[in-house]
């Protein structure tokens, strides 16, 4: 009887949530963190599953392992995930680290949010921007709505900024991340 229940358990937890798909691809291992769930660390070119419950409502968002300051500002992945409709942006209004892409898979009529720039690059984040470690290395690029406009126009950049925010229903969303 124990074995059915766990059984049943299980399944109806398994359809209640969903899997997303995280990939880092820079150099070094990512440190993953996720509303409310532990952080995860992600191997350099690899890709872990994560499951999130089927209504999750929150943010993805990473550090490189190497990064000094582990209070940088962040690019983030915000997912409202329900059974109707997802919807999902990436998100530069706390800043950027790191590049992202949010790839829907089995989606119909879906497109991805993404930032492909390096706005860490020292001619692309201004010197008042910069957020740099102790040997001058620029860790993240901090909110420059304007610049990020341009050279991100599929991210979101402000708190007003509704119109990079994608709808979608897709079984899963790949998230690329650097």
């Amino acid at each position: 009887m124990f074995t059915k229940i766990v059984t049943v358990s299980l399944l109806l937890s398994m359809a209640y949530a969903r899997v997303l798909l995280v990939r880092n691809e820079v150099s070094v291992p990512l440190i993953v963190s996720v509303t409310d769930q532990d952080d995860v660390t992600v191997l350099n070119h690899t890709t872990v599953p994560l499951t999130v419950p089927d209504a999750f409502s929150g943010s993805i968002s990473a550090i490189r392992s190497d990064t000094e300051n582990k209070n940088v500002p962040r690019t983030r992945v915000e997912l409202n995930l329900d059974a109707i409709a997802d919807t999902y942006a990436v998100s530069l209004i706390d800043g950027f680290n790191l590049r992202a892409k949010v790839v829907p898979i089995q989606g119909t009529n879906c497109s991805a949010a993404v930032c492909a720039a390096n706005l860490r690059s020292a001619g692309l984040c201004p010197v008042e921007n910069q957020v740099v470690n102790s040997l001058g290395v620029i860790e993240a690029c901090t909110n420059s709505p304007l610049l990020f406009g341009k050279v991100c126009p599929k991210a979101v950049v402000s708190s007003e900024d509704v119109t990079q925010v994608l709808s979608c229903q897709a079984v899963s969303y790949l998230i690329i991340l650097g």
